[in-house]
């Protein structure tokens, strides 16, 4: 599900929100939505031989996701366009789906670390796939400096940064032992892409998240020193490529000020919101809040803020289901990582889940992170439901802090 977009590849963003408003969607959307279904099957034919399936998604911190995927399903009745809506919905409900089923196949350490490594590469082919097609094509960079002249730059931003901290998450060693050649390459390779792409709030929320890493870790000294490395790779990073020009005309431009026209948009919608404040215009309708709100004044095929995303998708009731979703991810990782020992693997996969938490937050300020089209980044925050889940439970067994081998 993590990589159905990359499979049946389609460049801009995903397709034109105007055609999609018309009724008129690619040929690939439909390979796509077909891919959806076959899977849907096999989630269908592999959950009935599990017991308690069903009971399992409304049980726990799980029924958050499964309330949301019910509400959006309902709330395409009334969307703007509900076919478009629905199809959404589908996908949200399989994502639901199939998460509850490896939820129960997951039972200790080592099958939560699998869970995460799947992941994982699942999100190193879409954030480094536009970029393999944009090097053959010739195409590394867009007109205004930014990587990729294929994909939305401030989503191939934060997909990077999401590669950069799994990879640190993932294969790092133990405290005071450095990192893996694994870690090195993709999380270098995932740090490069996340500057270069020039998404602001993808670059901000993955330094940000890879510091927390090391000082929730490895203490102040080891942060201190990500701090400065990264600094000095950021900056020579924008000297040397056309990024560097893209700063300055953004600085030029004098955008900052409205965060590239989003306090705007923000503005607008506020009033939209509250025409509607308890279940909201239908799932996925801010993606054509440009014709339905008449003072957005810019094509914005989304909300660029993943709480006002629910808010104005699903009303009131959306945003509690999704700030739950939040909190039960948040009190999890902090009780494993009170609970455990810093030298205990479950603490640094603690640690890295925390780190990519707080990416997708900060990030989710800023674009439709989570609350609207099911993407990679709200795909993995609701796994993060999963593994902050299973972690707690691990601190929470006598025999619970196990290592796999090669932590």
């Amino acid at each position: 599900m993590l990589i159905s977009e990359c499979l049946f590849f389609r460049e801009g963003d995903a397709y034109s929100t105007a055609s999609a408003y018309q009724g008129s969607f690619p040929t690939a959307v439909y390979g796509e939505v077909m891919m959806w279904i076959l899977c849907l099957v096999a989630v269908l034919f592999g959950s009935s031989r599990v017991r308690g399936y069903l009971s399992q998604l409304f049980a726990g911190d799980y029924k958050w996701i499964t309330l949301f995927a019910i509400l959006c399903i309902g709330s395409c009745v009334y969307a703007p366009k509900p076919s478009f809506s629905g199809v959404w919905a589908f996908k949200l409900t399989l994502v639901a789906l199939l998460l509850a089923l490896c939820s129960i196949q997951v039972h200790d350490f080592g099958d939560t670390v699998s869970f995460l490594r799947f992941t994982f590469v699942g999100y190193a082919i879409v954030a480094f796939q536009p970029v393999v097609i944009s090097m053959f094509r010739g195409q590394m960079f867009d007109e205004d400096g930014r990587m990729s002249m294929i994909v939305n730059p401030d989503a191939l931003s934060a997909d990077a940064a999401a590669v950069f901290v799994l990879a640190l998450t993932l294969f790092s060693r133990v405290k005071n032992e450095g990192l893996r050649m694994t870690a090195v390459v993709f999380g270098a390779s995932g740090f490069v892409v996340m500057i270069l792409a020039g998404g602001k709030a993808g670059i901000i929320s993955g330094l940000l998240a890879g510091a927390l890493f090391f000082l929730v870790r490895k203490g102040f000294g080891s942060t201190l020193g990500y701090v400065v490395m990264t600094a000095v790779l950021a900056v020579l990073l924008a000297s040397f490529t056309p990024l560097g020009d893209y700063f300055l005309q953004y600085k030029s431009a004098g955008t900052a000020s409205t965060l590239s026209g989003r306090t705007l948009l923000w503005t607008a919608v506020i009033p939209a919101i509250l025409k509607k404040p308890v279940l909201g215009h239908g799932y996925v309708s801010s993606t054509f809040v440009a014709y339905e709100v008449n003072k957005v004044g810019w094509a914005a095929p989304q909300l660029h803020n993943g709480f006002l995303e629910a808010l104005y998708n699903t009303g009131f009731v959306g945003f509690l289901f999704i700030l739950m979703i939040h909190v039960v991810i948040a009190r999890n990782l902090f009780r494993v990582l009170r609970r455990t020992p810093s030298t205990d693997p479950i603490y640094r996969i603690g640690a890295g889940c925390f780190a990519l938490y707080i990416l997708l937050l900060i990030n989710g300020f800023f674009n439709a992170t989570f609350g609207g089209r099911v993407r990679p980044p709200f795909i993995l925050l609701f796994s993060l439901v999963l593994v902050s889940n299973k972690l707690l439970k691990l601190t929470s067994r006598p025999f619970g802090r196990a290592s796999v081998a090669g932590d």
